[in-house]
């Protein structure tokens, strides 16, 4: 294993054990790298937290490196703290509304199972709503400064977002331009596992950020969602994994109710290779481990997972991954049918180009591009 590879290994493996004793690596490293790496992981304020023990253990990296981290750190605070005041401001204005919500993943993990929030980086604000409270919660996000972010979503009319629980996603126009992601679901209706919404409206709980309580869901709850989520971006960040270990980690989950929610929800396959991945990274596993699958085995490995990538691209990622996790035959057949076929007014080019006309012709045409680059393996 590469000698970066091993840095974030020491790392994770301190997140779960601050008394972990690694060896001494006096090897040569490239800075520019680990930086890179660490901030496409979101993980420089932990390599802060644990900045005495590494610069013992990995005594070549440079004291500018570690300024360079520590100064990372510093304004993932001051970012902290104005998505702390957005917070607070968008809970006013739901109230206000009448608009019901659900805060959930990185502002609620932050202050939920991490030393201290700054370690937890985030990009944006996740915020669960009901389908038909979208259309007012726009109107309100907008008239608050924000604007829809061009991607994929962008061109979709509402409609189609409510239709298929797709999330929409807004940014802040003024600095620090925090984004805020507006969820209808806890997966689209296109996606091969399914949660039932009402049961994670129903199971709700509330979290304390800066003296005031936010409406979020029970550990439990989380638990699962981060299992899916780490799944859904097939393991590139490592912060998803933490997130999920320290989560777990927590004196007041409750371990049947966890593990009921894996074996309704059809998550078993995932959470087993949860287990495969966490005794590396961080020392244990929750459950005897057993071999994954061999493919699965080949296509993500933990150096793949610390080097941010799969051999497979996004596409084939989407396509493959959930044929060899779900274990029902059935979704695996509707879902490959989807992807192969999906409905003609989820395909983006017809809103996102307008000299593309939504005919059939254009449709086939598209799908030939689609699987021609999917099937480039």
């Amino acid at each position: 294993m590469r000698i970066a590879q091993q840095f974030f290994l020491t790392l994770t493996n301190l997140l779960a054990n601050e008394h972990y004793s690694g060896q001494v690596n006096s090897a040569p490293l490239d800075e520019n790298i680990i930086l890179r790496s660490a901030t496409f992981h979101q993980v420089i304020p932990i390599i802060d937290l644990f900045s005495p023990t590494l610069k013992t253990l990995f005594p070549m990296l440079s004291e500018r490196f570690w300024q360079t981290v520590h100064a990372y750190s510093l304004a993932n605070h001051g970012f902290l703290m104005a998505v702390e005041q957005l917070l607070a401001t968008l809970d006013s204005t739901c109230r206000s509304a009448g608009i019901e919500y659900r805060l959930f993943k990185g502002a609620v993990l932050a202050h939920q199972v991490y030393p201290q929030p700054q370690y937890r980086t985030f990009g944006d604000i996740d915020l669960l709503v009901r389908p038909n409270d979208l259309p007012r919660l726009e109107q309100l996000l907008l008239a608050m400064d924000f604007e829809i972010c061009d991607d994929l979503y962008h061109s979709f009319p509402l409609s189609i977002v409510q239709k298929y629980n797709f999330a929409r996603h807004y940014q802040h126009r003024q600095p620090p331009e925090i984004p805020v992601d507006v969820h209808l679901n806890l997966t689209g209706k296109l996606h091969p596992f399914q949660f039932n919404g009402q049961d994670f409206w129903q199971n709700s709980s509330q979290i304390t950020i800066t003296g005031r309580n936010y409406p979020t869901f029970k550990l439990e709850y989380q638990a699962i969602a981060g299992l899916y989520h780490a799944f859904k971006h097939y393991y590139f960040k490592l912060i998803w994994l933490c997130d999920l270990y320290l989560l777990l980690q927590q004196p007041k989950l409750n371990w049947d109710l966890l593990l009921a929610l894996i074996d309704k929800y059809r998550l078993t396959r995932l959470w087993q290779y949860f287990n495969y991945l966490s005794v590396p990274l961080f020392g244990k596993a929750f459950e005897p481990v057993k071999p994954p699958f061999r493919p699965t085995q080949r296509l993500i490995s933990v150096e793949q997972v610390l080097n941010g990538f799969t051999r497979l691209n996004a596409s084939q990622a989407r396509m493959v991954l959930p044929l060899l996790y779900h274990p029902d035959w059935k979704v695996k057949f509707q879902y490959i049918w989807r992807q192969l076929l999906p409905p003609r007014e989820v395909i983006s080019a017809f809103y996102g180009d307008n000299s593309v006309h939504p005919t059939l012709m254009n449709y086939l045409r598209n799908r030939r591009q689609a699987l021609t680059a999917l099937f480039k393996l």
